[in-house]
């Protein structure tokens, strides 16, 4: 029978190879449960967002039902809805007469002193028709 000998050489380049194989599996465990890991995470995030979704929806609800309501904060607008209905009233009565003598064609000097006089009218009257209310702390304090 004859021996076999292994040089030094031979038993690195064996030891090199099992190492590697040994890495490779490893490193293929760790890929293999990454992905098992990441897919389960990313299912969780799915999960998340449908459910934020829902949750946005309802909250839109909520919030067209809270426009509705009367707010009391101090720092909400306040007006007087029927001191606004009368002044929104006004408003369209003297548009209709400014409307009217602007139409006309021949324009007395009477006619346009009254004209801007109605325009300084409807300038008021407008800002007072868009007022919504103060703030509480708007006003300055003395």
């Amino acid at each position: 029978m004859k021996s076999t000998t292994i040089t030094n050489k031979e038993t690195i380049n064996i030891k090199f190879t099992a190492k590697l194989i040994g890495l490779l599996l490893l490193l293929g465990t760790f890929a293999y449960s990454g992905t098992a890991y990441f897919n389960e995470f990313a299912h969780k995030k799915k999960q998340k967002t449908e459910q934020n979704n829902s949750n946005r929806t309802k909250s839109n609800n909520k919030s067209e039902n809270w426009q509705n309501k009367k707010k009391s904060g101090k720092n909400e607008k306040h007006v007087n809805q029927k001191k606004s209905n009368s002044f929104k009233k006004q408003y369209e009565e003297l548009k209709k007469e400014y409307n009217n003598i602007r139409k006309k064609p021949n324009k007395s000097q009477k006619d346009k002193n009254l004209i801007k006089k109605i325009e300084k009218q409807l300038k008021q009257l407008k800002r007072k028709v868009d007022f919504k209310g103060e703030n509480h702390s708007q006003n300055q304090r003395i």
